[in-house]
């Protein structure tokens, strides 16, 4: 629940979009969880994301090999 909020109100273009503005203004009222949780949870969802496209750089590597 806490990525799909945060992928909804989330904007990086944007200044007043945040990711505080987004764990303040729409995490934080409905999920009571610390500043430094929800950093965490953004974290490991970075990496399953960047360990996702590794492995597929490393499929199709394998491929043309």
């Amino acid at each position: 629940m806490v990525i799909e909020l945060f992928e909804k109100y989330y904007e990086p273009e944007r200044l007043d979009r945040s990711k505080r503005w987004v764990y303040y203004t729409k995490i934080l009222p409905q999920i009571p969880m610390s500043e430094r949780t929800f950093y965490r949870i953004l974290e490991r969802r970075r990496e399953r994301l960047n360990g996702l496209s590794k492995e597929d750089s490393n499929e199709r590597t394998e491929e043309v090999d």
